[in-house]
């Protein structure tokens, strides 16, 4: 079932879903897609209410998307695209060749290049996934021996893998993995991902005394967060 509602001039279009659940609840996803999940029961009218009071709420994270959804745009592995690196954009060269052997990527200080001897941007892609590993293994690493003294207890192992959801994970096993999609986010935020998970060596929660631990190690961790929830959906390729 689609319903509207307005909020000042601007019309939001929601689907409803019925669902066996005691709450409404109310999902955004990119581009600005809104879906209302329903308890059963709940006569079209009372959602389109309880939508209204929330209107502000979802407008403001439509634009939200929509900004995300502008800034992905520029973003390609292309003659003229850009791509994102410790938190800043940098341009991409394409060098095209046929008599190239080889597939190569490399990041100078200030642009990325590529030299390929086929056009496919899945391969392309592969490439530039390939690079971002490697990196992230190096600096995530540095970045680590930074921060593990200040623990009495150390990981038996760190990785850096595919992660979709996370950044980083602390497993009860004290292994700690990180998502080597962090490599495109600002060193700060790199190092809050660090403590969070080294503090998950002590706390396997996130009480009160897990976040001192955090702010304890990083007193500004606070808006590192925020710039990765902000920012999370940018970290891609």
């Amino acid at each position: 079932m689609n319903l509207s509602c307005m909020y000042g001039n601007s019309r939001i279009e929601f689907e409803v879903k019925y669902r066996n659940r005691a709450t409404l609840a109310i999902q955004i996803a990119a581009p600005g897609v809104v879906t209302v999940l329903s308890p059963p029961g709940l006569s079209p009218g009372e959602i389109k209410s309880r939508v209204e009071k929330k209107a502000g709420w979802i407008a403001k994270k439509i634009i939200h998307f929509n900004r995300i959804g502008n800034l992905k745009e520029d973003r390609r592995i292309a003659e003229g695209g850009k791509l994102l690196y410790l938190g800043k954009l940098y341009p991409v060269q394409i060098n095209f060749n046929k008599d190239f052997k080889w597939l190569t990527a490399k990041f100078s200080g200030d642009v990325f290049i590529f030299n390929t001897p086929v056009q496919d941007h899945i391969i392309l892609k592969k490439l530039a996934e390939k690079l971002y590993r490697r990196d992230a293994e190096k600096i995530i690493f540095q970045r680590f021996e930074k921060y593990r003294h200040k623990f009495n207890i150390s990981p038996l192992k760190i990785k850096v893998k595919e992660q979709k959801r996370r950044w980083g994970t602390c497993t009860s096993q004290r292994n700690i993995y990180f998502n080597w999609r962090i490599i495109m986010a600002p060193l700060e935020a790199i190092d809050y991902v660090i403590v969070h998970e080294l503090c998950h060596l002590v706390y396997q929660d996130h009480s009160r005394q897990f976040w001192n631990c955090v702010e304890t190690i990083m007193p500004g961790y606070k808006k590192h967060k925020k710039w990765l929830k902000n920012n999370g959906p940018l970290l891609e390729l």
